[in-house]
């Protein structure tokens, strides 16, 4: 039968769809199918419910008049008429003769059901089909139709079964603990809390709210889902998982409805876990919120929670303290939310009663990660035996779980690229040994190889573990192609700069080791002691002497995390941004702790504060000593060391420079003649890159007048432009690529060219500055 002209073209094959999935959905009230509908179709979430019901009507009346659909649920009914051993076979004979006419009877007896239920309505008076109708009703159904403009639509009140309330999918996990590398100690105090969640009576006899559940934060990656599901498979509970974006929708109550009936499945699944991901997207901060859908989201949220618990079942169980747990209508769900900006959730949420418990998994330090490599290679088959564990530990910092999980596929996916190499370069030998145009078709011989190879049956040797090997090289090449978390949302790395890279500075090395390395590398004997933590390191001195390659080298020395500040890259326009973004460094350095925090041009960041001073630097300088001060006196503070790097001391606020801060000022100066020759070697590669002739003597050049008062920024563009003036030359002179060298006429031409940087006077400054610095140690 074609289906009629309406208003929505697919309405028509859309509800046949739906009534012939279950043939008792036939006998559903017009508004309720509808409704229905509006659910399942997404075109029809924004139509209002009054215009398509009677869309629907008219779709369902051109459906009774449908022979074809007639038959089809007479089919099924008969179906599971037959299956059901509630008939005898007597009344089944007996009925066989008149079940066509009954069943169309059904239909239509169901179908003026329907109209008179929509005519008796005041929503739906302008639709009914009352055929016995007078004419003097007009008049009447006129009048009747002003109220119904004003009354307020309702929800179609939905049935209490169960198959009605829909939501995720009740979910059992096969994940446990042993698939959660976490310590003993982690696991064993979260079953405990979990033990009491489930089981309150402790709490209830002694008239307090039994605990709801706990809130996980961390970065991205650290594993809170995984937590989650391994909770639900070691307790062997159902879990009942949801996004917050799920529960959001752009029709006006819809939202809460939905956050209403997730909370009415899980207690109906009760005990269960519910666990609800991202959950800052419904439950930010309210006095921000730009929409009052926002406002009345987290408000309703915060009302199923408290709702979890009543206080008249409390009462009752209170009063009648014998009843068991298990006989008592109280719900046993354990609510779990997680969320990677717990700054941003509404702190009425976080508050004792609701999330109350909050568990920070923060990126794995060395143990850490040892215990996740450990139990993620343990499932590998085809793991090498030579594999050091070690090694891969100290090379992964800043990785979370997930970053460790990519890496061991990507160095599988190096070993299985290996023994892909080797069969095409067997299968290549093989075949065009003795053809001419073997170079032109080996680009294309990997293509071939795999078209080949994917339409046949695979061997025992392609599946064996054995034909693929992952070695510790393997890792070494993956190494180069993963990027941790940390690096790309933030600006933590470990840099690549060493001690080999700078010249001279031993001193200054020396001293930088034992306020930092020490406490990473004798941590018995640090603590033995007695140091908190490490000082604060302030290095002074021009520009150009290499304070900024010393704070990387102690960070790539020490193998752990190194973020680099640059002073005005904080400060921001709008009220708050600028402390915001202090706040944010140390919180990025604790979560990759143990970690450097570096800030360049400090005097930029923290100036001296003045009697007048009330602005936004003042604000920031304030927020920079609350951060430095160790308030947070946790083992990942206690792992974050601060350095920083000025040439200007004199202007830096006298607050920053007590003890407990910047306490230890390190002096970086101009380099002596010792100094400039090893920066010239380490510059030069020993003269090998850029090459230099025989003529040039890097001691007589150290020693030379000319480099007096040079920096080794001033060093390190000399050479430059020597080698800049070498290339002219020998472009010019059409000479062979092999005889380029760098000659001594070339680098006296340089030296008209580049003039030190620091003037005489800087330098008189600079050396009282020296003095300074001697008398603060």
């Amino acid at each position: 039968m074609p289906a009629p002209y309406m208003l929505h073209d697919r309405l028509f094959s859309q509800l046949r769809e739906f009534l012939l999935e279950d043939t008792k959905r036939v006998g559903w009230s017009l508004e309720r199918i509808a409704q229905a509908l509006k659910d399942r179709y997404r075109e029809y979430q924004r139509q209002k419910i009054r215009p398509f019901t009677h869309s629907v009507e008219k779709a369902y009346k051109v459906l009774l008049s449908d022979n074809e659909f007639i038959a089809t649920v007479s089919s099924k009914n008969q179906t599971l008429q037959n299956e059901s051993s509630s008939e005898s076979g007597a009344e089944w004979d007996e009925q066989a003769t008149h079940r066509p006419n009954t069943m169309n009877q059904m239909v239509a007896n169901l179908y003026a059901n329907n109209t008179a239920a929509s005519s008796t309505t005041p929503e739906n008076s302008t639709t009914a089909m009352d055929t016995s109708a007078k004419p003097d009703d007009t008049k009447r159904k006129q009048t009747s139709e002003k109220p119904t403009k004003k009354v307020k639509r309702k929800r179609p009140i939905e049935s209490p079964s169960a198959n009605d309330i829909e939501g995720p999918d009740v979910e059992y996990s096969t994940i446990t603990f042993e698939d959660f590398a976490a310590s003993d100690q982690f696991k064993e105090n979260l079953i405990r809390r979990i033990y009491f969640i489930l089981r309150p009576e402790c709490f209830i006899q002694n008239g307090k709210t039994p605990p709801r559940g706990f809130l996980l934060h961390g970065p991205p990656g650290v594993g809170k889902s995984l937590l989650a599901q391994a909770l639900a498979g070691e307790l062997n509970l159902p879990m009942l998982k949801t996004t917050s974006t799920e529960l959001v929708s752009g029709i006006s109550g819809d939202s809460e409805y939905k956050i209403r009936k997730l909370f009415d499945q899980a207690k109906r699944h009760s005990p269960c876990i519910l666990f609800i991901d991202e959950i800052e997207a419904i439950s930010q901060r309210r006095e921000s919120a730009s929409k009052d859908m926002e406002r009345r989201i987290v408000t309703q949220l915060l009302a199923c929670l408290d709702g979890m618990y009543q206080i008249t079942t409390l009462n009752c169980l209170r009063k009648a303290p014998h009843i068991e747990l298990s006989h008592s209508p109280m719900t046993r769900v354990i609510i779990i939310g997680s969320t990677n900006r717990p700054d941003s959730l509404d702190p009425a949420l976080r508050r004792a009663g609701r999330f109350d418990h909050e568990i920070a998994l923060g990126i794995p330090n060395e143990v850490e990660r040892r215990r996740i490599l450990t139990m993620m290679c343990r499932k590998l088959t085809s793991l090498d035996p030579q594999f050091h564990l070690d090694e891969l530990v100290l090379k992964t910092p800043g990785f979370v779980g997930a970053d460790l999980s990519a890496l061991i596929d990507e160095a599988l996916f190096a070993a299985l690229n290996r023994k892909m190499n080797s069969d095409v370069d067997t299968n290549q030998s093989s075949k065009f040994a003795f053809n001419n145009y073997f170079k032109f078709m080996q680009g294309l011989t990997v293509i071939e190889w795999v078209k080949q190879k994917i339409h046949e049956p695979e061997t025992e040797e392609q599946t064996s573990a054995s034909s693929h090997v992952i070695t510790m090289d393997d890792f070494r090449k993956a190494l180069k192609s993963v990027q941790p978390s940390s690096k790309r949302e933030g600006f933590v790395t470990v840099p690549d700069v060493t001690f080999d890279d700078i010249g001279a500075l031993k001193d200054v090395r020396e001293e930088l080791s034992m306020a930092i390395l020490a406490s990473i590398r004798h941590p018995t004997l640090y603590d033995r002691f007695g140091f908190v933590r490490s000082p604060g390191v302030l290095l002074v001195g021009p520009p150009g002497c290499g304070k900024t390659l010393l704070a990387k080298a102690i960070a790539n020395e020490s193998g752990i995390n190194f973020i680099s500040v640059k002073g005005p890259e904080l400060l921001n326009m709008y009220v708050g941004e600028s402390e915001r973004a202090v706040r944010q460094v140390f919180q990025r350095a604790r979560d990759s702790n143990p970690c450097v925090i570096f800030f360049d041009e400090i005097d930029a960041l923290c100036p001296r504060r003045t009697a007048h001073d009330t602005g936004s630097t003042a604000r920031v300088v304030n927020q920079l000593l609350t951060e430095m001060d160790g308030v947070d006196q946790t083992t990942a503070s206690k792992r974050v060391y601060v350095m920083a790097a000025t040439n200007r001391m004199d202007i830096l606020d006298p607050a920053i420079l007590r003890p407990g801060r910047l306490d230890k000022h390190i002096y970086v100066g101009l380099p002596n003649a010792q100094g400039r020759l090893d920066i010239l070697r380490t510059i030069t590669k020993n003269g090998t890159r850029p090459p230099l002739a025989s003529d040039v003597n890097l001691q007589l050049m150290s020693d030379d007048e000319r480099c007096h008062g040079y920096t080794g920024a001033d060093l390190a563009a000399l050479i430059r432009e020597a080698s800049e003036i070498a290339m002219t030359d020998h472009i010019s002179k059409v000479l062979p690529p092999e005889d380029a060298c760098v000659h001594q006429s070339h680098l006296d031409r340089a030296f008209s060219k580049i003039l030190p940087s620091v003037s005489e006077t800087d330098r008189r400054r600079y050396e009282d500055l020296r003095q300074s610095c001697l008398r603060l140690q």
